[in-house]
């Protein structure tokens, strides 16, 4: 008796984890690269004349 054939919820319930465990790592190097962008934009703006990086 395989489980995960008798039960597809059962799989679809760890497909799910696996998929919020890469979300939720997904979001965090997102954070990571947003709180950067954020400090090196407040500097530019504190800056009077900021240079124009294109």
């Amino acid at each position: 008796m395989d489980s995960t054939m008798e039960d597809p919820n059962s799989q679809i319930k760890t497909h799910n984890a696996t998929m919020a465990r890469m979300y939720r790592r997904h979001v965090q190097s997102q954070k990571r690269q947003r709180s950067s962008e954020v400090s090196s934009s407040k500097t530019t703006k504190r800056t009077p004349t900021p240079d124009p990086i294109t």
